[in-house]
């Protein structure tokens, strides 16, 4: 299984690089950003997903230009293809923020996604369409006929065991017919629950504001007391606009490989191998 990790910064993608860690996710929101990352440090041999960024110009009261994320896909899929691309297709945030969305809009925004992921394929690339917690289970349906990767993503507002429930609905249409992305889904609860190809979350990065990382410890993660002088320093410094707690971060990488192995070896012994 692969757990990807995101970031948008130069300083965490070489953290990443230094400990040789091959699954990491960007966002077409910090685009910018993204192709300085490319620019300045030598990438290769990595399982890049590049997320659209539209929930983060949702948030913003901001909209993303299709044609601009295409053209950017493909300029760095044949600029860098020493890595492997994981492109997500620009999804549709229904409602406002703030405001729980109507059946309507959900209904509207799926529409809008799917309208987004023909696009994409018609550019000729292979995006990993959607399926989001409330919409129509007609939608995966047409899916999973349409495409051998596919995303999922729980709604974060809803309780933990909402959401497992509703992925354990989601794999029993799926029923490993195809390869499975879950967004915002790398807690241990999510990839222990059900048989995800992959999955992502920025959550790796919350330890280290608190002087601590986290640990892998038996068969989950736990937050643990490190380098409180590292997180002190950098309590003071990160005013200033610097990053400090690199040692943590550190940690933090190596016992995500550990979790990435451990839970591949879970899901083998189940009798379900991720070929990678």
């Amino acid at each position: 299984m692969r757990l990807v990790l995101a970031t948008n910064a130069k300083s965490l993608w070489q953290q990443l690089m230094d400990e040789d860690y091959k699954n990491i996710l960007q966002s077409f929101a910090y685009g910018d950003t993204f192709l300085k990352i490319f620019q300045e440090l030598e990438i290769k041999g990595r399982n890049i997903y590049v997320d659209s960024g539209a929930f983060t110009a949702w948030n913003k009261g901001a909209v993303i230009d299709l044609e601009e994320y295409i053209d950017f896909c493909k300029f760095m899929m044949k600029e860098y293809p020493d890595n492997e691309w994981n492109i997500v297709n620009l999804d549709v945030i229904p409602g406002e923020r703030g405001q729980v969305p109507t059946k309507e809009q959900i209904d509207y925004s799926a529409e809008k996604g799917w309208d987004n992921y023909e696009k994409m394929l018609s550019a000729g690339l292979k995006p990993i369409h959607i399926f989001h917690q409330h919409e129509d289970f007609k939608w995966l349906r047409k899916l999973i006929k349409s495409s051998d990767y596919i995303g999922v993503s729980p709604d974060n507002s809803q309780s933990v065991e909402s959401r497992i429930a509703w992925l354990k609905r989601v794999f029993s249409v799926v029923k490993l017919k195809v390869k499975t992305h879950g967004f915002a889904a790398t807690g241990d609860q999510f990839v222990k629950g059900v048989p995800f190809y992959s999955a992502d979350s920025a959550s790796w990065l919350s330890g280290v504001m608190y002087a601590k990382a986290h640990k892998f410890v038996g068969d989950r993660f736990v937050l643990h007391n490190l380098n409180t002088r590292a997180g002190a320093i950098e309590s003071k410094m990160r005013r200033r606009g610097n990053t400090i707690g690199m040692e943590n971060m550190y940690i933090t990488i190596r016992e995500y490989k550990k979790k990435e192995e451990f839970v591949t070896r879970l899901w083998e012994r189940r009798g379900i191998t991720f070929d990678d």
